[in-house]
């Protein structure tokens, strides 16, 4: 490793000096870091401790590295710790370039709030930087060479019931804030092509004495430029005064949507979104390709 200072740099820390030159070694170290990530999310991630890696190492390099993430749990509720040992890296003092080839992670499933996720991801060619601070602490950094246009397939499907529910329980937490209940949600998304979509939602909607049912429905298309289009926005109700009332939001969806989204436009320079392609049926699967 080269001797160079770089206080300023972030870099995740894996324990103690010297660099694992095993496959082995480097998985021991980063399954106690996904542990201690577990700890620290204050419940907002568990079963990390159970997520197991796999890794092969050429000199700076590793060669493979696979991720499982079968059966972790993630939800909004918790009470993360205000600090991490995981950031408490030093002022550097060597740092090595190395690049990881093949970069594979799994989850069957991943529990999202309470939704069972399949995720299978690769990433290809993804550069960083091995690092010792002046506590002979060993961590892992961004480089700051050029990464170049980073290769990654993803691929993520789930239950259209189960992501239906849960999001049905985030949106009744949100309206109850305003005194706002949402009952007997009933969202279906139906593809009409490889990146098109339609979506129809009925609900029952009271606040205070008033209540009544509203509809929406608006199609959705990504084009190859992967940039997505919302169009033919409706919400109505057939009570007169619910339709009234839902005036406001209604020009508030139609400005929303009026310009359009460009999928790369909040991505880094190394990151474009080549490829998206979505079916929506019983079960939502959705694939992106970054190249």
């Amino acid at each position: 490793m080269s001797s160079e200072s770089d206080p300023t740099s972030d870099y995740l820390l894996l324990g103690s000096t010297p660099r694992p030159s095993t496959g082995q070694e480097l998985d021991a170290m980063l399954e106690a870091v996904l542990a201690r990530m577990g700890v620290e999310s204050g419940g907002m991630m568990t079963g990390l401790e159970a997520a197991t890696v796999q890794s092969t190492l050429d000199g700076a390099d590793i060669v493979t590295l696979a991720l499982d993430l079968t059966g972790v749990r993630v939800t909004n509720t918790g009470t993360p710790s205000s600090t991490s040992t995981l950031d408490d890296f030093g002022a550097v003092v060597e740092r090595e370039e190395g690049v990881i080839r093949e970069f594979r992670v799994r989850a069957n499933p991943l529990v999202v709030q309470g939704v069972d996720v399949v995720l299978d991801g690769s990433v290809d060619d993804l550069k960083f930087v091995w690092a010792v601070d002046d506590q002979s602490r060993l961590g892992i950094g961004e480089s700051e060479k050029e990464l170049g246009r980073l290769r990654i397939q993803l691929h993520a499907e789930t239950s259209q019931d189960a992501l239906v529910a849960a999001a049905t329980e985030l949106l009744q937490e949100q309206v109850a804030e305003a005194g706002v209940t949402v009952s007997d949600l009933d969202v279906e998304l139906a593809s009409t092509g490889q990146r098109s979509a339609t979506v129809v939602a009925t609900a029952k909607i009271r606040k205070g004495i008033l209540g009544a049912s509203a509809n929406f429905e608006a199609k959705a298309t990504i084009d190859d430029a992967m940039v997505l289009h919302v169009t033919e926005p409706q919400l109505s109700s057939r009570n007169p005064l619910v339709a009234a009332l839902l005036l406001v939001t209604r020009e508030r969806i139609n400005a929303a949507v009026a310009t359009p989204i460009d999928l790369n436009a909040s991505l880094p320079a190394s990151l474009h979104l080549r490829d998206v392609t979505f079916d929506f049926g019983e079960r939502i699967r959705v694939d992106l390709t970054f190249g």
